[in-house]
């Protein structure tokens, strides 16, 4: 989703998954109706989250993105008013709003995930091949290239952000910027995590990441640890050369603040919404999601 300002306010240019950046009722706390002298911002996220959500005016026609709030929107929010058991007056107050918010927050998504070209189908999707070059893939907007990183324990990105890894597979590394944590995962999953961690935040379940890219160095030590009980909390982790992490399409995901998702309704949310973006649960481990599911 992009957004342009007006007047001050940012106004959704909405995709068809109709996630609005913020609520509509955060910004216009008002009345809006026919005759009034309406705020065309507010009257423009109105008419747009309408249009997404499929209410038109009697004709059935899509409603103008115009800011005027004329008869032809008054019958779009009667319709909808309608449909939400509200009071059918036609005007746009706080009640209508806040529903019409959380219809665009619960709309189905028709996000269709990003597949780079020449992938191996591995599990519920796919992994990368060994020795082949993704670096041509740029970072996703909402997503900020990590040029001059240093992996932990171990790899460096160059001044492109490209990194390769111990398989001799190139990848163009970056960071989802809703992610506080700003993890690297490969650009290849840019997309889908932009969207994933749109949605969840839109959904009031904000994530972050607390490993996604690893370096085979550090892939050894988290063996290591899973292995000998030493460290990490002897968390399970796979074998130093067969990890999705270390071609950066796997993301262990928390909290926003950094808490365990496991057992929460952000996990819920995540299990029935991560596949609509790309992201599959290693049944294992709640907090591991992947390109493939493992």
């Amino acid at each position: 989703m992009t957004a342009l300002a007006f007047g001050g306010l940012a106004t959704p240019v909405l995709s068809s998954s109709a996630e609005a950046a913020q609520p509509i009722a955060s910004q216009c706390p008002s009345n809006y109706q026919v005759g009034a002298k309406n705020n065309v911002t507010c009257v423009k996220l109105i008419q747009a989250g309408l249009n997404t959500l499929k209410y038109t005016d009697n004709s059935g026609a899509k409603l103008a993105v115009d800011g005027d709030y004329g008869t032809k929107t008054k019958q779009a929010i009667i319709k909808f008013q309608k449909a939400k058991g509200l009071s059918q007056d036609g005007i746009a107050g706080p009640k209508t709003i806040a529903a019409l918010d959380k219809a665009l927050v619960n709309k189905p998504t028709t996000y269709t995930p990003y597949k780079p070209g020449n992938v191996v189908s591995s599990g519920s999707g796919w992994t990368l091949k060994n020795g082949a070059d993704y670096s041509s893939v740029q970072c996703a907007s909402g997503s900020t290239l990590m040029k001059n990183t240093t992996l932990n324990r171990g790899g460096k990105t160059d001044a492109n952000g490209i990194y390769k890894n111990y398989n001799g597979t190139k990848l163009r590394v970056c960071y989802v910027n809703l992610d506080p944590k700003h993890t690297p995962i490969a650009s290849v999953i840019s997309q889908n995590a932009v969207a994933l961690f749109q949605a969840a935040k839109n959904a009031n379940y904000p994530l972050s990441m607390t490993s996604g890219l690893r370096s085979y160095q550090n892939q050894q030590y988290l063996y290591s640890c899973y292995i000998h009980k030493n460290c990490n909390n002897g968390n399970t982790a796979a074998k130093p050369g067969t990890s999705n992490h270390e071609n950066g399409i796997a993301m262990d995901l928390a909290t926003a603040k950094g808490g365990s998702i496991k057992g929460t309704a952000t996990f819920t949310w995540l299990k029935n919404n991560a596949p609509k973006y790309g992201f599959y649960n290693l049944p294992s481990e709640a907090w591991h999601w992947s390109a493939s599911g493992k």
